[in-house]
């Protein structure tokens, strides 16, 4: 069983997505997805998390970019699949669930339901997701300008987290409601 946050696995996925110039309306890519892209992320004093993009595979008859999370004493794997639309992230909880991660064009005031799963007997759980206004961003990886923060809300489980994209770099900075982040220390990205 997967030891993640439910919001952080949520938001780590979307270190995968990206959009093209012509998605957004201008010259810039959130999420650049070429195979060998790598990102690090400090979650804690002393913890450090990188994902990397390896190859494809075959999911559901569905050509699909693996995603390789390397936490301190894990390694686990995720897949994603870039749509002239939208970004979906496919993860094995008791079968395969899909979250949209990013609807395009990604700009101030778009939203969307991310996932929603019906849990028998027990409970909804709706993931909605919003675009905040650009804003600027500095991390230990350095300063980012023109940055897209998405907002991923849910009521029913844990707490809300925002996701700072910058452009041509991919997400740079996580916030969690209760004050907790996560920040870029290092990347590689084509």
């Amino acid at each position: 069983m997967k030891k993640r946050n439910y919001y952080l696995y949520l938001g780590l996925f979307l270190l995968l997505f990206s959009c093209t110039s012509s998605d957004i309306g201008e010259e810039a890519d959130y999420f650049p997805n070429a195979d060998g892209n790598w990102w690090e992320y400090q979650y804690s004093d002393s913890l450090t998390m990188r994902l990397e993009l390896s190859g494809t595979e075959t999911i559901e008859s569905t050509e699909v970019q693996k995603l390789i999370w390397n936490y301190e004493a894990e390694t686990d794997t995720d897949y994603i699949l870039k749509k002239e639309t939208e970004i979906i992230l496919y993860t094995q909880l008791a079968s395969w669930s899909a979250f949209i991660l990013a609807r395009f064009p990604l700009e101030e005031g778009n939203s969307w339901q991310a996932f929603r799963i019906i849990i028998t007997g027990v409970d909804t759980i709706t993931v909605t997701a919003n675009v905040e206004g650009k804003q600027s961003i500095s991390v230990p990886a350095g300063e980012f300008e023109d940055c897209y923060p998405i907002y991923y809300e849910n009521q029913s489980l844990e707490e809300p987290i925002r996701i700072y994209f910058a452009p041509d770099i991919g997400p740079v900075k996580f916030e969690y409601a209760t004050g907790r982040e996560e920040v870029l220390t290092d990347y590689e990205v084509e």
